[in-house]
């Protein structure tokens, strides 16, 4: 299994951010920054490892494509910003209709590795509850082989995070990603900096089909998981800022 701990080293590129997706910078409204205390040094690393005991799966709405039980989720951030690196192991993974294992290009059987951007955005700008997302966008299609079947995934996956703009000196975060069981997720649009709806949704295909259906990644049941910052970072504590 590869180890996201040993990959979070190595990372330290970041990707360019689409104007399309986040708007211009010179509006009045606010996107949320993360950042670091004095003295304190990039990357910051988030972390949450399992043991391959939290059970995944990615609905569409014929029910679940595929289930596994087991992740591992590393977000890297190199500099005083809302984006950042991701990269997200799934374990145990098989296309539970014929119970086949699955694995993504270079990996295990059971193994699916997905990569890309993350970004903090609002889903929410009630007045006084700023209610913060993380956008996980997929920059690449992932190839997904489970026997003689292979399945397309690509796109965005919205999580909510506890992450408000009241939060300071932080060491940890939570997030969500759920579903309505009917192959949609529960978090789909955040608001870019215009402000205006932005969607966040994921597209998958079982090649050779032809029929392109949406996504929802349900990690642990669409209840929370926490990611935390390594007693081994440069960077070990966080807090919001920009807003």
């Amino acid at each position: 299994m590869r180890s996201l701990r040993l990959l979070g080293v190595a990372l330290a590129a970041m990707f360019a951010l689409s104007i399309t997706a986040l708007g211009t910078a010179t509006t009045a409204f606010g996107l949320p920054d993360v950042s670091i205390l004095p003295k304190e040094t990039f990357p910051l690393d988030l972390h949450f490892a399992d043991n391959g005991t939290t059970p995944g799966k990615l609905e569409t709405s014929t029910g679940a494509l595929l289930e596994g039980k087991g992740v591992e989720v590393l977000l890297l951030l190199s500099a005083l910003s809302a984006l950042g690196e991701f990269h997200a192991l799934f374990l145990n993974v098989e296309l539970p209709k014929i119970a086949t294992k699955c694995n993504s290009s270079g990996d295990l059987a059971g193994e699916v590795l997905i990569t890309g951007e993350w970004h903090l955005v609002p889903i929410s700008t009630a007045t006084g509850a700023h209610v913060n997302g993380i956008a996980f966008l997929l920059t690449n299609l992932v190839l997904i082989t489970c026997g003689s079947t292979k399945v397309d995934v690509k796109g965005c996956a919205l999580a909510k995070t506890s992450l408000t703009t009241n939060n300071t000196d932080l060491t940890s975060t939570s997030g969500e990603l759920g579903s309505d069981n009917k192959g949609k997720a529960l978090q789909r649009e955040y608001l870019n900096d215009l402000p205006k709806l932005v969607k966040c949704i994921l597209e998958t295909e079982i090649v050779g089909s032809g029929i392109v259906r949406e996504g929802a990644e349900v990690v642990n049941e669409g209840k929370s998981i926490t990611l935390t910052i390594p007693t081994t970072s440069l960077a070990l504590m966080f807090e919001l800022t920009g807003l």
